[in-house]
């Protein structure tokens, strides 16, 4: 059951902040993707794009924000890059939990809350969940005198779906070896789930890192396509970076 497992999911994961780039919202941070703890020491993955801006530049990582708004924590930063893999759009950060104000309750925590990462392979048709904060927003409202207020709206979402294949997509003379990169599963995943945890209902482990929707373009009479999403979402596997993250502790 998800209930079994939900609650230190939710404790794990984070909505994901980055500067805004629009000059005249001052870098207010704009909330962009998920993200989730895999160590109490503080490894953090998303989705390697979540660390970009529509122009594919990489934004400064300092001056990401992490907040966790199902678990009332105080903001996160001070994170630093570790590794990306562009190939499988994953990246690795970490953060200095003695660095920041992060409260269970009214208690201090010295760890995070963590989901522990499963790398064995996944069978189709298996029942998991993810969790993730999808079309959250920032508003940004003008005031006298060149003042501004930012004001954040989250949208905390549990998505339950079942791995629908090992295999993004089946050509006529080849198919995909060795072990699943990506895993699609049957519920398209928002705007902002991206980085968000896949997660095996009987273990609650980690399996994967959602990363896409299969976008459908309907086409229109006399008009441009309309591009929609799917029934399906795509994850990149855990399995990937094994030998980089196993190790982690």
């Amino acid at each position: 059951m998800i209930t079994k497992t939900l609650a230190n999911t939710k404790r794990a994961t984070y909505q994901v902040l980055v500067p805004s780039w629009i000059p005249q919202d001052r870098s207010f941070p704009k909330p962009y993707g998920t993200g989730f703890f895999i160590t109490s020491d503080g490894f953090f993955l998303t989705a390697n794009h979540v660390l970009q801006d529509p122009e594919n530049t990489l934004f400064d990582i300092k001056n990401i924000t992490l907040m966790n708004p199902t678990d009332r924590a105080f903001p996160v930063q001070g994170l630093e890059l570790v590794k990306q893999w562009p190939e499988f759009d994953i990246a690795l950060l970490h953060v200095d939990i003695s660095k920041n104000k992060v409260f269970f309750g009214k208690r201090r925590k010295k760890e995070f809350s963590f989901i522990a990462p499963e790398f064995n392979i996944i069978p189709e048709g298996t029942e998991v969940y993810s969790f993730g904060y999808p079309l959250s927003e920032a508003q940004i409202h003008r005031l006298s005198k060149g003042r501004m207020l930012g004001i954040h709206t989250f949208y905390p979402r549990v998505t339950s779906m079942i791995i629908s294949s090992h295999n993004r997509e089946l050509g006529p003379l080849f198919g995909q070896k060795g072990h699943p990169r990506y895993y699609v599963v049957d519920k398209a995943c928002n705007y902002g789930n991206s980085g968000g945890p896949l997660i095996d209902i009987d273990s609650g482990r980690v399996f994967s890192v959602v990363i896409a929707f299969q976008p459908v373009a309907i086409p229109q009479e006399k008009k441009d396509e309309i591009i929609v999403p799917s029934l399906y979402g795509y994850a990149s596997s855990l399995k990937n970076i094994e030998a980089e993250i196993s190790t982690l502790h």
